[in-house]
């Protein structure tokens, strides 16, 4: 098996979302998420501290996309099937091809929340890693306070290896411990 990066499709289907490839022209969608979502945004992610701006958001956009096509992450953009709604990011952020090991990171509007849209977002994503990139092992990594997005992985099929204390810290500058789930390749 080659250690090269293997090209990620623009475009996955589950059977209620479409996930697609970053592009600038989704920043509008994505403030307008993030609006709505920012108070659980803010207190978990690092890059959710203040509502960015449409142009803060091309540039991220146009940043994502690059390393899309460089296949050094895949993050998708997920919207719904039934009307194209925006709903959230799900995708692989961290990617080791060597040993085949991928992680898994997603957010979700909170309109959208409590309905199994993120949890099929990273099945999708999970599925698409061992049969298409003949990944080993892929993690998600959580704050242990997030019993949320913790909630996301068990649903998804994933376990619970360990909780490592005081690895790094939430955005309010307070210790986190780190939940890390993990499946392996059956």
């Amino acid at each position: 098996m080659s250690s090269q990066p293997i090209e990620a499709p623009h475009e996955l289907l589950t059977p209620r979302l479409i996930l697609r490839a970053p592009h600038p022209d989704f920043a509008d969608e994505t403030q307008e998420a993030i609006r709505e979502t920012f108070p659980e945004l803010k207190r978990w992610m690092i890059w959710a501290q203040k509502i960015p701006t449409r142009e803060e958001l091309q540039s991220f956009f146009t940043d994502v996309r690059a390393k899309f096509l460089a296949k050094e992450a895949f993050n998708y953009v997920c919207f719904l099937r039934s009307n194209n709604q925006f709903a959230g990011t799900c995708g692989f952020s961290r990617l080791n091809w060597n040993e085949r090991w991928f992680e898994i990171g997603y957010w979700l509007r909170k309109s959208l929340m409590h309905q199994g849209y993120i949890t099929e977002a990273v099945k999708g994503l999970t599925e698409f890693a061992f049969t298409s990139f003949q990944a080993k092992r892929v993690e998600i990594h959580m704050s242990d306070l997030n019993e949320a997005s913790w909630r996301v992985a068990e649903r998804a099929g994933f376990r619970l290896e360990r909780i490592i204390p005081a690895d790094s810290v939430h955005p309010d500058g307070s210790l986190r411990d780190t939940r890390i789930y993990f499946r392996k390749a059956e």
